[in-house]
């Protein structure tokens, strides 16, 4: 063994003896090792490793995320008619997508002779991404300003991949997508009941909100965002002949409607307890309840990926040290053996 390399070992780990490459850089995990090769596929595989500690380099990473934040300013200045087709941008632009490229090829061509792992390793959601926004990115599209535009968005969302604290937020918001999707069902449920009910009680003095169950669904979202809910409120607690909702509601006969979107009132009817207690109720459940259900469903699962990332930092940095621990002593020992 040349002077200059270091003994590989191994730790037992869960029961599990696992090699332990001493070389830096996270691309080196789980890759194949020159030493393993002889030949051209030798440098092949050296190249690879070469490569591969580019790629995940922290100055390089700092390049991408440049070319991320360059690529938004363009499409912001893009966005004003003087800057639409200026030549400098378009070159910027240009640079943004070969930068891209290269990220792209050099990550590939890291894994050396198992290609195939970019896409099937452990990073595979965000390394398929990468590589279908350069493949869109090089898609004919005829010239369609809209259609390269949104292609170009897509190059903002690889922010999140070299932002840590944003990953962990697009984790927490994945992870909670299972528990949201019950608490969406929940709500459906509820509007829905709260639909039927608004017929029953509110069609015959409020018809432009509750003739059907389809106005009444709608009706309800609105209150839900509580976007004007007040008038749909003060409609059914006053009637429909003393409150008109900026004169939408007529009161007589169809021949005093002097506008299409005017509705004719006939029924009046006030109800303000029942319209007190129904749309308070809905609006505390879905307004402020399911809000908060939201809020703690996705807290939780951010909560727990934290906690997983900080227990692999931790056993991460355990198997350095035990790594490193084990290295010198072979170290040590292997020089009082010179020694004698």
């Amino acid at each position: 063994m040349p002077s200059g390399d270091k003994p590989r070992v191994s730790i037992q780990e869960d029961g599990v003896r696992t090699p332990v490459h001493t070389r830096k850089g996270k691309h080196d995990r789980n890759r194949p090792r020159a030493d393993d090769y002889h030949g051209p596929v030798k440098t092949f595989v050296e190249l690879g490793e070469f490569l591969g500690q580019i790629a995940y380099g922290k100055w390089f990473e700092l390049i991408v995320l440049f070319a991320i934040v360059l690529a938004s300013m363009v499409l912001a200045l893009q966005t004003y008619d003087a800057f639409a087709d200026d030549k400098v941008l378009v070159v910027i632009e240009e640079i943004v997508f070969y930068i891209f490229v290269t990220e792209l090829v050099m990550k590939i061509l890291s894994e050396s002779v198992r290609p195939w792992k970019y896409f099937i390793g452990k990073s595979w959601q965000w390394n398929c991404f990468d590589f279908a926004i350069v493949l869109v990115g090089v898609l004919p599209l005829g010239g369609n300003v809209t259609s390269l535009r949104m292609v170009r968005l897509l190059r903002l969302t690889k922010m999140i991949k070299h932002a840590p604290r944003l990953k962990v937020l697009m984790a927490g918001l994945w992870g909670g997508t299972g528990q949201i999707a019950y608490i969406s069902i929940l709500i459906a449920l509820i509007q829905y009941l709260y639909a039927i009910i608004g017929v029953v009680l509110f069609s015959e003095n409020d018809p432009d909100h509750y003739s059907s169950l389809y106005r009444a669904m709608v009706t309800l979202l609105r209150v839900a965002t509580l976007e004007d809910w007040t008038d749909v409120f003060y409609i059914n607690y006053f009637g429909c002949d003393l409150y008109s909702n900026n004169e939408r509601y007529v009161t007589g006969n169809s021949s005093t409607m002097i506008a299409v979107d005017q509705v004719l009132c006939d029924q009046p009817q006030a109800q303000p307890g029942a319209s007190t207690f129904y749309f308070f109720s809905f609006t505390m459940i879905a307004s402020l309840i399911m809000l908060s259900m939201f809020i703690g469903a996705i807290t939780i699962s951010m909560e727990a990926r934290v906690r997983k990332m900080q227990e692999k930092a931790k056993k991460k940095a355990d198997l350095k040290r035990m790594t490193s621990a084990v290295v010198r002593n072979q170290s040590s020992k292997k020089t009082a053996d010179n020694s004698f």
